[in-house]
């Protein structure tokens, strides 16, 4: 399926209990050890209780494995919804005891064959450890007959170690009067319990490692707070959700996992309550029709450009339908979408930029009103204009004020009006000046007397070329 998309040797989130993904949670490493101890100390009864996936069958397996071969004698369990009787037998089939005929053995001689053997173990110097998975699903004169089992011991040691797995509801079957011995007898137990919120990230990249992952980031964080949520971080659930959760993705040729395989996974989980569901009423579809819907897609789509790429030589380790159909943009259509909008702004900033300068070409040709520059004392009429530093526009006596300069005759009213909202943005007016006495007039005249007429000149010359210009972009733009 996915192992070679992934670059995966191994599936990593598969449910069955292999002990080389176990996790050493802090739960699990826990309870791993007090049983390896309480086995080496040769304790009778020990109990571990746990949720439903909350890695009970892992634990169980991987003490098994931790046990020498020379040392112990293990018989495991995993179906204990047994009479006495049909434990018994199971029991001796797992220490090497050939099975009964059906109807042809009692319980009595059973059990006397099941001793000897014990007591051959021993005499090898081995150990016989019981481990019962799923306990709660036992009957309890099942249970009342195990603890009688035990009774088999030595001056120094039991002969039989009996380690019982359960849910929670093992606790309330010992809770039983009639098995009040056996619970007793439980000298060392414990419970396990979800992993924690800073376990969760180290379980999805341990079980990626330990199955040959090595490419990086293969979940986003979007997508591990979803599944973090979903799962309650029991990883029983946490195996399920994410290995549909790679699935997705494969199905639609994405390298990374992101929150929508996450929803997709849950939604197709009955376990979970799913509060945002992806999935309609009217449109029930399961993620595993849902990949191979995807996958056929982009296999047809592969078929359909199959002759194009043979002729473009293309060649690729990986099947073509694994690889993202998703249209990249080139630089150059990129530049041709952006092209309205740049030559919008360009055309925004030339008109700004004529605009400011014809605006500040003719702050030259405002000239202060009458009031501004009256005197209240009577001038000479031939008092020279003076230019008071360092006031941009010259004073001229309110005799010789000239007429405000008017818009070209040609421009319609429209027209006019623009102009002038553009020319006619009047400077700061500057403060009356009265004008001077005769004696300090002809002080205060520069050495030239051309100079101010000129410069009057250049500043009605911008004046006019500041018109024309405006008027020729009117006129332009009204053709266009």
């Amino acid at each position: 399926m996915y192992l070679e998309h992934f670059g995966l040797k191994d599936f990593p989130f598969a449910i069955t209990p292999g002990t080389e993904f176990f996790f050493a949670s802090k739960a699990a490493q826990e309870a791993f050890n007090t049983l390896r101890v309480a086995v080496m100390m040769g304790e009778g009864f020990m109990k571990v209780t746990g949720e439903v996936g909350t890695g009970k069958s892992m634990l169980c397996r991987k003490l098994i494995g931790s046990l020498e071969p020379d040392r112990y004698a293990v018989a495991y369990i995993l179906n204990p919804y047994l009479e006495p009787l049909g434990l018994f037998i199971e029991l001796a089939a797992e220490l090497g005891l050939e099975r009964p005929a059906d109807g042809q053995a009692s319980q009595h001689q059973v059990v006397d064959a099941l001793t000897k053997r014990v007591l051959e173990l021993n005499q090898q110097g081995k150990r016989v450890v019981i481990c019962l998975d799923e306990a709660q699903a036992m009957p309890i004169e099942t249970l009342e007959a195990l603890r009688l089992l035990t009774n088999l011991e030595t001056e120094k040691h039991k002969l039989l170690q009996v380690i019982i797995f359960g849910q929670p509801e093992l606790d309330e079957k010992l809770n039983h009067p009639s098995v009040r011995q056996l619970r007793q007898r439980i000298t060392y137990q414990y419970q396990l319990k979800p992993l924690s919120s800073e376990e969760f990230d180290y379980y999805i990249y341990h079980r990626l490692a330990v199955a040959g992952y090595g490419r990086g980031k293969l979940f986003t964080t979007a997508a591990l707070q979803r599944l973090e949520r979903d799962s309650q971080r029991i990883p029983r659930l946490i195996n399920i959700l994410a290995n549909k959760a790679l699935l997705s993705a494969y199905g639609k040729g994405k390298r990374l996992v992101e929150l929508e395989d996450v929803k997709t996974a849950a939604a197709d989980t009955g376990s979970i309550a799913v509060q945002d569901s992806i999935f309609s009423p009217d449109k029930d579809m399961s993620l595993i029709n849902q990949m191979l819907r995807d996958l056929e897609q982009r296999d047809s789509g592969r078929r359909s450009t199959a002759a194009t790429d043979a002729e473009a030589g293309s060649s690729s380790s990986e099947p073509p339908f694994l690889t993202t159909a998703v249209p990249v943009p080139s630089r150059d259509e990129l530049h041709d979408r952006r092209k309205p909008w740049l030559l919008s702004a360009l055309g925004l900033a030339a008109l700004l930029a004529v605009g400011g300068s014809a605006w500040w070409l003719g702050r030259g040709t405002q000239t202060p009103p009458p009031a501004a520059v009256a005197s209240s004392e009577p001038a000479p009429q031939e008092a020279a204009p003076v230019r008071p530093e360092p006031s941009p526009a010259p004073v001229v006596a309110a005799a010789a004020a000239p007429e405000p300069a008017s818009p070209p005759a040609k421009l319609d009213p429209v027209q006019s009006k623009l102009v002038d909202s553009l020319l006619r943005v009047a400077p700061p007016v500057p403060p009356p000046v009265k004008a001077l006495p005769p004696e300090k007039t002809a002080a205060a005249q520069p050495a030239d007397p051309a100079k101010p007429a000129q410069a009057k000149d250049d500043r009605e010359q911008r004046a006019e070329n500041a018109y024309r210009r405006a008027r020729e972009l009117f006129a332009q733009g009204q053709g266009d």
